[in-house]
């Protein structure tokens, strides 16, 4: 699996930079299942993904739960092992962290995860009309006045 950063866009922190990201149906088959534990900074984002289980699995997770544009729609702390997590219809993908780690880096509803690799932001806002570009507002201005 190829490993990824995940950075929290809305807090400017970075998660993991050591993040497997699950997107083929092998790797989201397999998930973590074999291994012993998670370290801080190491996860899986699967995606896509409506929710998680944690049957097979030997040691609790946290789980984050993302919408389209991977802003958080939940969070479960300390998931044990036979359970299920992060089920919702908003839910579109997963981030599966070691214990503690939603609390380290206070991620909250709401917040941006981004992948850092990749740009531009899915969670940035609209762009706004940059006040320098003063010649382009006086034209408008000018046009709409009926001047040339």
């Amino acid at each position: 699996m190829r490993r990824i950063t995940v950075i929290n866009a809305t807090k400017g922190a970075t998660i993991g930079a050591q993040i497997e990201l699950a997107d083929t149906f092998a790797s989201r088959l397999l998930g973590l299942l074999g291994r012993g534990g998670l370290a801080p900074g190491q996860g899986l984002l699967i995606e896509p993904s409506s929710g998680v289980h944690t049957v097979g699995m030997s040691f609790p997770i946290d789980v984050v739960a993302l919408d389209k544009r991977r802003r958080v729609v939940g969070t479960w702390r300390r998931v044990a092992p036979l359970r299920v997590a992060g089920l919702g219809f908003k839910t579109r993908s997963c981030l599966e962290l070691a214990v503690g780690e939603i609390d380290r880096h206070n991620i909250e509803a709401g917040d941006c995860l981004e992948i850092a690799d990749r740009c531009p932001s899915r969670c940035a806002p609209p762009q706004e009309i940059s006040n320098s570009d003063d010649n382009l507002v006086e034209t408008s201005t000018r046009a709409s006045e009926g001047e040339p």
